[in-house]
């Protein structure tokens, strides 16, 4: 999901969206990173996250529609 968006939630409050610029899975980048499996994020900015934050991370696909 490198090209997602995540938004940081604090208090149930959405205090930043931001996109991943690294996702990294094992010592390896990866693209995607299965449900409640560890990863590190990489941002392109320099945000100070606090313990208890929430990540929602959101990926946007376009389809196109076949007959």
């Amino acid at each position: 999901m490198n090209s997602g968006m995540i938004q940081v939630l604090r208090n149930k409050v959405e205090i930043k969206k931001t996109k991943i610029s690294n996702l990294r899975s094992f010592d390896k980048n990866v693209q995607e990173v299965k449900e409640e499996n560890e990863c590190g994020i990489e941002f392109p900015d320099n945000f100070e996250y606090l313990e208890g934050d929430i990540l929602v991370c959101t990926r946007t696909e376009k389809k196109m529609k076949t007959l």
